[in-house]
């Protein structure tokens, strides 16, 4: 996914801060002239910010708008999973017309006149998620999220992307082991979105079927997690740490 920014002022720091935490590729900066980018601010290495000097303009483009604007559609009425970019105005200047791209009405809550850029871009990239994610509403209790580097396979270090080691021990037939008893198995991991095919035909060569692979974990220094399960090295320990949370 990429995300295009039309002039927008300051609140493109907080745009960055989205965009990282949903995963998406490359955000572009159109006509944000004068807009910089200030503070303590991590940029991950999934995510390109880059200047951009047109909005594209396809069928696979959602443009957001606000409700009381000219749209095509509702934000809950349109399928996101085949989008590849979303346009979003600045909240002075707004977007300018454009002739393929799907008008989206984000929603509005309370009495509010116009969401934020931030807060626009949130809503419709976590919808966007949600949609990408092979699972029902109602498929989270079947489904097992599994971190990929060093809990399935070993690091290559120093990183390089595109670059995956050997499984670990167990790993393998742990996964088989859980997909046997009716459980969905999601790989998730912080590589780059792009990695996605080649991580699925690493783990298929090496004979470790999954349901799927999600890529855009944002980047932090601990995961916090109420269903967390920690993986220490040994799959036996983590198996037997599973059967006593059933």
């Amino acid at each position: 996914m990429r995300v295009y920014l039309h002039r927008v002022g300051r609140n493109i720091n907080r745009a960055i801060r989205v965009c990282e935490a949903m995963g998406v590729d490359g955000l572009y900066l159109v006509g944000c002239d004068g807009a910089s980018i200030d503070g303590n601010l991590y940029q991950a290495a999934a995510l390109t910010v880059l200047p951009s000097d047109y909005l594209p303009d396809t069928p696979n483009t959602v443009a957001l708008v606000l409700p009381k604007r000219v749209h095509d559609a509702k934000l809950h009425e349109v399928d996101l999973s085949s989008a590849d970019a979303i346009c979003v105005g600045g909240e002075t200047h707004g977007l300018p017309r454009l002739k393929q791209a799907q008008r989206i009405a984000i929603p509005m809550f309370g009495k509010q006149p116009e969401h934020t850029v931030e807060a626009a871009l949130s809503i419709a990239l976590w919808e966007w998620r949600k949609q990408c994610l092979p699972l029902s509403k109602s498929s989270f209790s079947k489904t097992v999220a599994v971190d990929f580097d060093d809990t399935i396979c070993r690091m290559v270090r120093p990183f390089r992307r595109y670059a995956y080691g050997e499984p670990i021990a167990g790993a393998g037939p742990a996964i088989a082991s859980l997909r046997d008893c009716g459980y969905r198995v999601i790989v998730h991991t912080a590589r780059d979105h792009r990695e996605k095919t080649a991580i699925l035909a690493h783990l298929d060569s090496h004979g470790i079927d999954v349901d799927a692979v999600v890529c855009g974990k944002p980047p932090a220094v601990v995961y916090v997690d109420d269903r967390a399960i920690h993986f220490d090295g040994d799959w036996k320990r983590t198996l037997a740490e599973w059967e006593t949370r059933l």
